[in-house]
């Protein structure tokens, strides 16, 4: 079998539990989550772990075939970090919330990952907010040296998210 291109999120949920159920049966959990491959676990918010139902409703919140919650206690600390900075009235409530999202979704899938999560990466330096979210993210979120280290493409996907963000702002 050649590989293709997946075209749509169901697809490729189709493939994450395909994969999922194959891993189980090779190698048998109690809850047939491979829970040595997420690292670091305190980014995938333990309810996710618990069972394998959970942990495909993530992935389908990850691709979008479900709405993505965040809970407040999952989000409290990222909230104390962007306050701390001002960063939250810089981006404006509705970008703040959205920011929050999404880099909380990259933090996951961070953890659950392993390689470059960038297909192509551009030249340029960082902006000042991706560094100032990446100083405070190593001095106040636990275990983000290790993410970091694990994903140094992370800067870049933060970069993303600025970018969208902004030409969202320029087209409305």
């Amino acid at each position: 079998m050649r590989p293709h291109l997946i075209k749509s999120s169901s697809e490729a949920f189709f493939c994450i539990k395909t994969i999922h159920e194959k891993r189980k049966a090779v190698y048998p959990l109690e809850n047939g989550i491979a829970l040595a491959t997420v690292f670091p676990k305190n980014f995938v918010p333990a309810f996710y772990l618990r069972h394998e139902r959970n942990y495909l409703f993530l992935w389908k919140q990850l691709l979008g075939l479900e709405a993505f919650y965040l809970s407040e206690e999952d989000t409290y600390l990222l909230n104390q970090i962007f306050a701390a900075e001002l960063l939250k009235e810089r981006l404006g409530s509705d970008s703040f919330q959205i920011c929050l999202v999404k880099i909380t979704q990259i933090h996951l899938l961070c953890a659950l990952l392993e390689g470059d999560l960038i297909l192509f990466k551009g030249s340029g330096s960082l902006s000042p907010d991706t560094l100032t979210l990446i100083r405070l993210f190593l001095s106040q979120l636990p275990h983000y040296d290790q993410l970091l280290k694990k994903h140094p493409e992370l800067p870049l996907l933060y970069e993303m998210i600025w970018h969208n963000r902004s030409v969202l702002l320029d087209w409305n």
